[in-house]
């Protein structure tokens, strides 16, 4: 019956009913040979001082097969309802691309683990690649952007290419962890699925006069055209970056953010292209920068500051989508936009407020509510003293609660519960739902509804 049980579980894991024929098989084979056993006097079985009797065994074991009848019978749904979730979800596959130089990936070995390990537990995937185009496999068409920064989006754009259609990817800087393996990242996926976003960004939790800046270092794109033609425009602005201080490609993203769409009042934009040109202080002298991003934030219409009347607003609604301007209406306008090499019509970029951030900075992780994400963690021993961190054993990809990411150990965990689950099903209690596994062996989602 061990055996039996065994296939039974198979049979949960994979979602092949002919596990469970093979499993009701040897069942049948176990119950005769304890059958034959007890009429030749081999098999003693006491209860309450008597001997069980052989009508009595069959009576058990004719209840044994009844019981897998049913089981099988939860199993057929269970594989019935997952099928039609894939045929009309589709869902996104998820990417995390981690790009870091051999120094970088030692200095924040902890961090870059806990995302594989995150990965892992989901069923994403997880890369760790060298954002030296000279030394990684997608960076043949990046070699004319030198700035690490810059040359990363590039990248991003060649992955994108050399990857199924159906891919989302996470960029990430090397000093995001996450804190844990809740909850999973489903949520911002069916945006890409349902709205048909090609990039989402958001809102950072601080800034100086409170004029948050849209993160660059944690971002996701679609792999769409028009995607990866915003980050391929976007490497490009290493070239017009101005003497002073800008941030870098952080500054750069706002500019890219607002050429793209290609429909805002040209007075302001011309305001904003000027205060980025003009940036000449330096990093001790931060003002000029914050102005640029007041600017930008009035462009974007973000509100001046996530307390001012428009960024309450902002706030609330959770962010805002950019949508580009529509292919008529560009090529009608183009005389007029200040940056029409830029535009991509119809484009739709995400911007999300700082509490429904992607990676939001970890000090502030309190204002999170979708992601278990966690950015600038530049000392992980201190992320755990103040227990921002969740993690056990990180080798193992084991929590504090014990919960682990190794795929063989969960499934096995879940399809216990559910077997529990279908013994119970007499008494109207609802049967626990079977993680699957894809192609490749990798565990799906728990929380699809695939029951």
């Amino acid at each position: 019956m061990r055996a039996a049980k065994l296939l039974l579980l198979k049979a949960a894991s994979c979602g092949v009913m002919a596990h469970y024929s093979a499993a009701r098989g040897l069942a049948r084979e176990a119950l005769r040979k304890k059958a034959r056993s007890l009429a030749h006097g081999r098999l003693k079985q006491k209860k309450a001082g008597a001997s069980t009797s052989r009508k009595e065994y069959q009576r058990q074991g004719a209840l044994s097969l009844l019981q897998l009848d049913e089981k099988a019978g939860v199993l057929q749904r269970i594989q019935q309802r997952r099928e039609a979730y894939e045929k009309a979800t589709d869902m996104p596959h998820l990417h995390f691309l981690i790009l870091a130089d051999e120094n970088f990936q030692k200095r924040m070995s902890k961090q870059i683990k806990s995302i594989e390990c995150y990965a892992k537990y989901w069923g994403y995937t997880a890369k760790v690649l060298n954002p030296r185009p000279q030394d990684n496999p997608y960076g043949k068409k990046c070699m004319n952007e030198h700035d690490v920064f810059f040359v990363r989006h590039c990248l991003v754009a060649e992955y994108l290419d050399h990857s199924d259609p159906n891919t989302v990817i996470m960029l990430l800087d090397a000093d995001v962890a996450a804190r844990g393996f809740m909850p999973n990242m489903d949520s911002y996926l069916r945006d890409f699925k349902d709205k048909k976003t090609d990039l989402i960004f958001y809102e950072r939790g601080w800034g100086l006069h409170e004029r948050n800046e849209v993160m660059a270092g944690a971002y996701m794109a679609r792999n769409s055209e028009k995607a990866k033609k915003f980050l391929r425009y976007w490497g490009t602005m290493e070239h017009g970056r101005p003497k002073g201080y800008s941030s870098s490609d952080n500054g750069a993203l706002h500019l890219a953010l607002a050429q793209v769409l290609g429909k805002h009042p040209l007075d302001k934009a011309q305001e904003c292209q000027e205060r980025y040109d003009g940036l000449k202080a330096s990093v001790w002298n931060l003002d000029p920068y914050a102005d640029f991003l007041l600017c930008m934030r009035q462009l974007l219409e973000m509100g001046n500051t996530p307390t001012s009347r428009t960024g309450r607003s902002f706030e609330k609604a959770g962010g805002l989508m950019l949508t580009g301007v529509s292919q008529e209406v560009f090529e009608r306008e183009k005389s007029l936009n200040i940056k029409p090499e830029a535009v991509i019509p119809e484009i739709k970029i995400q911007v999300l407020a700082q509490h429904e951030g992607l990676a939001p900075d970890f000090v502030y992780i309190d204002k999170a509510k979708r992601s278990p994400l966690g950015h600038g963690l530049k000392d992980w021993d201190y992320s755990a003293a103040v227990r921002w961190l969740q993690w056990k054993d990180l080798e193992k990809c084991e929590l504090q609660d014990g919960a682990i990411a190794t795929s063989e150990h969960a499934i096995a965990d879940d399809e216990e519960k559910s077997l529990q689950g279908a013994d119970k099903s007499k008494e109207g209690k609802p049967f626990a739902s079977v993680p699957a596994k894809d192609a490749k062996g990798a565990r799906l989602n728990r929380n699809r509804g695939l029951v």
